[in-house]
């Protein structure tokens, strides 16, 4: 409904008319294609679609725009579809297949996290994809019934409707043409022409700076939530009657201090060891945030004894560890695992993180004989004051591998291959961001080569790649500012907002070197008019 109230405005209702049946073609045709290929409905794909919702729709709008345009000069039938086409029809492709390519890499992504999202790179190719036909064949049908050209107003009742529906339409033409006027402005001047590049190159660098101050985590934990997740560890040795002594207890407590916000407690799990709570929550609006309750439940159950107890928000990813940093030692000398340990748990427990703290560290299997592969091994474990922050994990990593290399391990008793480092599926997540990250920078040589051809030109795929770090800008400073850190859901939009950036630029130019073609002019010149 947003995108056919802003075609309205922009544009006029015919062209809002067009894209109303353009949506809901391409979304019908995606939802026969994810049966054919063997997909059902379900939350990614439904995510999948509300994302490449304002990507698709591009592809419709600009035929659409281009033929209303084409009419409004006074080009009748055919002849006004057969131009638009020509004038943005390749650019058109060559935007979405850029985009198909952004999105590419994620189809790439090993493991289970690949697995898990591979349905959402697979959604948006589709409907990228379908988009394209449609809007090269369907569209200009219905343009050409439903467009028409621009009417000279007579009467004072032809005047009024004209203002009422192409009046906002209009406004934004005059914005449009301001717009131009200040771009031939600066662009005239070179002492303006240097101050805008300087202004744009520092807001650049402050989304650089601010991505910095950004924590990574894959899957953070959500600000408010329906549901949380109590995790109660009873001591060595707990009898199952006092085990649930203590559940119902906790229980009891956790109803007294939160009993407005909750509307039910289940048992996932209870024995003598442990006992898994999900709690459901009041609907979101009714009540305080579940960080807020979560809070105060953690202020409960630090004065209950007995039991140690652990509230984590339900989120999208796996729930986290304790203690999420890993690290194996390998060795058959006793002594030699009892040294190095705590040699490194010494180390790590001092060790000054950047953005974050070691809590805690630990030494698992020293008594115990452990193996992998048929090789024994101690675990050294530290508990982090944000367990969430990934990237703190791969700094902890590299500072251990940097500070023992073989010399220092050498002096511990131990061979170069003797540590080794598993943070579970922290791990295999990080593993599987690296393998995305190779896939991308492989997408991006072959948009490379595709614009290369396109434009006939090595410089002019660069002024493409250019416009990528400029959309940066706001996006860092706004995470920072709402404290959200990077993630995979950011990824994801990052990915969409690149697909949109790549997109437009191929328009300006595209335009550009038309206009280059037709008026025989310098290319600064028709920068200057591409701004109109």
């Amino acid at each position: 409904m947003a995108v056919i109230v802003v075609l309205v405005l922009f544009i006029n209702w015919r062209a809002a008319i067009v894209t109303a049946i353009f949506i809901p073609t391409v979304l019908a045709a995606t939802f026969v294609g994810l049966y054919v290929i063997g997909y059902s409905l379900n939350v990614l794909s439904l995510f999948a679609l509300i994302l490449v919702l304002g990507l698709f729709v591009d592809d419709g709008i600009v035929i659409v725009e281009a033929i209303d345009a084409e009419k409004k000069k006074g080009v009748k039938g055919v002849k006004a579809v057969s131009n638009a086409l020509n004038s943005v029809g390749l650019a058109d492709v060559s935007g979405t297949v850029t985009t198909l390519l952004v999105f590419l890499p994620m189809a790439a992504i090993s493991g289970i996290l690949g697995e898990f999202i591979r349905l959402i790179p697979i959604t948006v190719i589709l409907a990228l994809s379908l988009s394209l036909i449609i809007a090269l064949t369907i569209v200009p049908l219905l343009s050409q019934i439903m467009l028409v050209g621009k009417t000279k107003s007579k009467s004072a009742l032809s005047k009024t409707a004209h203002l009422i529906f192409y009046g906002f339409s209009d406004l934004i033409l005059k914005l449009g043409k301001l717009t131009g006027s200040f771009v031939r402005f600066y662009l005239a001047t070179p002492v303006l022409t240097i101050i805008v590049m300087v202004i744009a190159l520092l807001s650049v660098a402050l989304g650089i700076n601010y991505a910095g101050m950004l924590k990574f985590s894959i899957f953070p934990t959500p600000k408010d939530t329906d549901s949380m997740l109590i995790t109660i560890s009873y001591p060595e040795q707990t009898s199952i009657d006092a085990a649930e002594t203590i559940a119902i207890d906790a229980e009891a407590q956790i109803k007294q201090v939160a009993s407005a916000d909750i509307e039910k407690i289940t048992y996932l799990r209870s024995n003598a060891s442990s006992a898994i709570m999900i709690v459901d929550l009041t609907p979101v609006g009714t009540r305080d945030t579940a960080e807020v309750i979560a809070e105060r439940l953690d202020d409960l159950f630090s004065q209950l004894d007995g039991a140690d107890f652990k509230v984590e928000l339900s989120s999208a990813g796996p729930p986290s560890s304790d203690y999420p940093f890993a690290m194996q030692i390998f060795s058959d000398d006793q002594e030699v695992l009892t040294l190095a340990s705590a040699k490194l748990a010494d180390f790590i427990k001092e060790y000054d993180l950047e953005t974050n703290s070691v809590t805690d560290v630990k030494v698992d299997n020293l008594s115990l004989l452990a193996k992998i592969d048929g090789r024994r091994f101690v675990e050294v474990k530290a508990r982090l004051s944000d367990s969430e922050n990934s990237a703190s994990l791969v700094e902890l990593q590299d500072a251990v591998v940097a500070e023992y290399n073989e010399n220092n391990l050498s002096d511990l008793g131990l061979t170069a291959n003797s540590l080794e480092f598993d943070f579970g599926q922290e791990s295999e997540n990080l593993s599987s961001f690296g393998s995305a990250l190779l896939a991308m920078l492989l997408a991006l040589l072959i948009m490379y080569g595709l614009l290369v051809l396109q434009f006939n030109s090595f410089l002019q795929p660069f002024l493409v790649f250019l416009a990528i770090p400029f959309s940066f800008a706001g996006l860092f400073f706004g995470l920072y500012t709402t404290n959200n850190p990077l993630s995979f859901f950011v990824v994801i939009g990052m990915t969409g907002l690149i697909g949109i950036v790549v997109n437009n630029t191929i328009m300006l130019l595209d335009y550009a070197n038309q206009m280059i073609k037709k008026r025989g002019v310098s290319e600064r010149s028709n920068i200057r008019s591409c701004g109109c």
